[in-house]
């Protein structure tokens, strides 16, 4: 099950299996190759338990609707419309498949379709703004890696190491506790009463350990997949564009030289200029939401940190009151 609402009149909610996102994903890379598509995630996934599968599975998936229709092309795209609001109906399901793959303007035919300004672009402007993004798009692929990394081993260590060593804690407290009940001389003062609340205490602290992820690692790891993938496909989009203007200084060449009629020039320098501004769009959207997503991540992570860190001062603050005489 998946929902829609941006760019659409109401709210459209479809059932769509994996295979599904699949072909339409395939669909939007093939006909729109100036853009980055998002990812999908993994059909699968080994060492995962079903359940806690299907639900990262449901949430990225819910994820990739909700950027393609933040995409101000992408959302307007007659299949993606069709992949949204379509019925549970497989021949009119398929009648809008049918559509889709007859569409012409895919690949570089696309480009037909685009209008742009009419002012020429300048060359070495291009080559400047797409040198420097190239630089920085490997520096953010290696620190996007770096820092997804670091979001699954805490994940993992909340959810195992630490669960372990707060139950390893509580334990040992427990044992602590069962001692003082065997004091022949107890005084009634309640401090085996006491070190058995705090061994409770930390066993509850582990399991907050254990649940405390989804709240915050795994939604930032979850973003940080997303802008893997993003990255990955402009890679594609940026040896498009260095092909392109490539071809266009090669032709101003054989101009020159005499090994191309002039006539034919114009064509190729203005679609080297849709191409180039094609991506120059494209780039301003994306540093536009890039800066949006992580400021808003980041944002949502620390609160989920202090909340948490909040939850296990106040259960520990419960457990000193029993000690104070």
């Amino acid at each position: 099950m998946l929902s829609a609402r941006k760019q659409f009149s109401k709210q459209s909610v479809s059932r769509r299996r994996y295979k599904h996102f699949d072909w339409i994903h395939t669909h939007l890379t093939f006909k729109f190759p100036f853009l980055p598509i998002p990812p999908l995630p993994e059909k699968q996934i080994s060492g995962r338990f079903e359940e806690d599968f299907i639900e990262y599975r449901m949430t990225m998936l819910q994820s990739w609707v909700e950027r393609i229709c933040r995409h101000p092309v992408l959302s307007q795209s007659e299949t993606f419309h069709h992949f949204i609001t379509c019925p549970n109906d497989e021949k009119m399901w398929k009648a809008g498949k049918r559509r889709a793959e007859n569409d012409r303007l895919v690949g570089a035919n696309i480009f037909q379709a685009i209008e742009r300004p009419h002012k020429p672009l300048d060359i070495l402007h291009v080559d400047a703004t797409l040198d420097g993004f190239s630089t920085f798009l490997g520096r953010l692929d290696e620190s996007v890696r770096l820092a997804q990394s670091t979001c699954l081993d805490q994940a993992k260590r909340y959810q195992m190491d630490f669960k372990r060593e707060h139950d390893r804690v509580s334990f040992s407290f427990s044992k602590l506790s069962k001692a003082f009940e065997t004091d022949p001389f107890n005084d009634g003062s309640g401090l085996s009463q006491a070190l058995q609340e705090m061994s409770t205490a930390y066993e509850e602290i582990g399991t907050m350990y254990e649940m405390q992820p989804k709240h915050d690692w795994d939604p930032l790891s979850n973003l940080l997949f997303e802008y893997r993938g993003l990255i990955y496909s402009f890679s594609s989009v940026n040896s498009l564009l260095k092909d392109v203007l490539a071809k266009r200084r090669n032709a101003e060449k054989d101009a020159k030289e005499g090994r191309l009629e002039y006539d034919q020039l114009p064509h190729i320098i203005n679609h080297s200029d849709t191409v180039a501004y094609a991506f120059e769009a494209e780039l301003a959207h994306f540093q536009a939401v890039r800066t949006k997503d992580f400021n808003k991540a980041i944002a949502s992570f620390l609160k989920g940190q202090i909340s948490f860190y909040q939850k296990i001062s106040d259960r520990l603050g419960t457990s000193l009151q029993k000690f104070i005489m």
